[in-house]
């Protein structure tokens, strides 16, 4: 029984600390951003570019102000985790915001809002320790998973955001983040 126990406790020691950090701002909500300069490139280019990588990777706008170069869009990241009936899987959905500004020569992006739902239990916010349904409907294991997850899918995200941005304009991104 100890030993049961104490592998136990070592699973989920080595889930928490494998578990990816998702970055929080400084009201402690979950917040990734950056202001990336791009040389040679007006607002208005940034800012066209911006809803063509949106377009391509399927989010939906939910703000837009073309005369300051702003644009809201909401997206989505599918996630798979263990359920609590023995060996089943449950499915959940994370949506989240991007909000990209534009100015010549430069752009800020933030990703944030993250929130868990799923048909048969909604978790909440991620930044939340435990999940809002509670363990009788997620477990906490499942629940680091979906931090990890949702960690890794919004690196490829703004990955694919700078890619793109890049390839439509031609220049090379430099990451500095002064004098926005």
């Amino acid at each position: 029984m100890k030993k049961t126990l104490l592998v136990s406790m070592l699973l989920f020691m080595g889930l928490m600390a494998s578990a990816q950090t998702l970055p929080k701002n400084a009201e402690g909500n979950i917040e990734y951003t950056e202001v990336v300069e791009v040389s040679g490139q007006t607002a208005a280019q940034l800012f066209e570019n911006a809803k063509a990588w949106a377009a391509a990777n399927g989010l939906k706008k939910k703000e837009e102000d073309a005369a300051d170069h702003k644009i809201v869009y909401t997206g989505t990241i599918h996630v798979n985790y263990p359920s609590v009936k023995k060996g089943g899987f449950d499915d959940g959905t994370v949506t989240y915001q991007v909000a990209i500004f534009c100015k010549d020569g430069r752009y800020k992006y933030r990703v944030y809002g993250f929130t868990h739902t799923a048909d048969h239990a909604d978790a909440g916010k991620l930044e939340s320790y435990k999940p809002k349904c509670g363990n009788s409907y997620m477990l906490q294991a499942s629940w680091l998973k979906i931090k990890r997850d949702t960690a890794e899918a919004t690196d490829k995200i703004i990955k694919a955001m700078k890619d793109r941005m890049r390839g439509l304009t031609g220049s090379g991104l430099d990451d500095k983040n002064d004098n926005w």
